[in-house]
């Protein structure tokens, strides 16, 4: 398994980093536009896809719509993604096929599985889908509203989250949008982590130009984005990005609110509230140890 020390020591590699003010800020997201604009496009729902009978559209992002079917042999329910056909040939079409790829090298208890992979006959061609465990949960701040757990008991969830994004790590994968809602808690009370559609390999050594930063786009939630992807030259994404989501995460989870105030995918507004500190930890919740106020903000 996955040492909760290595947690730490991605937490540690965080706080290290180059601190610089976020200059030279982008313009709203081309990612973004077109995740909002995919999830008020409401195409008819397909009555089959391969073997799978379709029951539902659960959502949509910029890569993909996904829906809940049924598959007969076995007999399970499953999260079925598919392709945008608008997406043939484009670098967001084959982010589709990359992120089947680097899924399915995920094999761990706190990860929705990828079960099969393969391709869908339409009048605009051939489009690749995928079926994952269909998790059954709730996001993880609506848990948290509705149970109000113990510090110790959120702790214990979000180490679970932390090791399971850790083992991504290991596997040369980072997820890239960290954020609640990418968060499912199951009646068990386990976390499960979902929708790694921006996810990046690390180091592979090979040419990734599909690559949602090649094409100019940047990737991800404003609340959950580190500063330096603001910039006109982000970067190339490492495991830092996911260390800071976590910390956010952590913050909002403890206090129920935001490190600054905006609203979490408003591209603007976060932009000018990461130019200056965060508020502490402990103005937002007075009652939480000193030590953990400064694990959260070193992320």
């Amino acid at each position: 398994g996955v040492s909760p020390d290595r947690i730490e020591r991605m937490m540690q590699r965080l706080s290290a980093l180059d601190r610089r003010e976020a200059e030279g800020f982008m313009h709203l997201p081309a990612f973004q536009r077109l995740s909002r604009e995919a999830e008020r496009i409401e195409l008819p729902v397909p009555k089959s896809i391969g073997p799978y009978r379709i029951i539902k559209r659960l959502g949509a992002g910029a890569f993909g719509v996904v829906y809940e079917a049924q598959q007969d042999h076995p007999s399970r329910i499953v999260a079925l993604k598919l392709a945008h056909a608008s997406l043939s040939d484009t670098a967001s079409y084959r982010g589709f096929r990359r992120e089947i790829r680097l899924l399915a090298g995920i094999v761990h208890e706190n990860v929705a599985r990828v079960l099969e992979a393969g391709t869908f006959s339409t009048e605009q061609g051939e489009l690749p889908y995928f079926t994952m465990d269909r998790v059954q949960g709730e996001p993880l701040l609506e848990y948290v509203a509705r149970t109000r757990p113990p510090l110790q008991n959120l702790l214990r969830l979000y180490l679970e989250a932390c090791r399971a994004v850790a083992y991504a790590h290991g596997r040369g994968v980072i997820h890239r949008d960290l954020k609640p809602s990418h968060i499912l808690i199951t009646a068990e009370g386990r976390p499960k982590l979902i929708d790694f559609s921006i996810a990046r390999a690390l180091e592979t050594g090979e040419a990734e130009p599909e690559t949602i930063t090649a094409t100019g786009l940047v990737a991800g939630t404003p609340a959950y984005m580190r500063p330096e992807r603001f910039r006109a030259d982000p970067g190339v994404p490492d495991v830092g990005d996911d260390v800071y989501a976590l910390g956010v995460i952590l913050y909002q989870a403890i206090s129920g609110s935001l490190p600054f105030d905006a609203p979490a995918d408003d591209f603007f507004a976060v932009m000018e509230k990461k130019r200056v500190d965060p508020i502490p930890l402990g103005r937002r919740a007075p009652k939480t140890p000193k030590d953990l106020a400064l694990i959260v903000h070193a992320a």
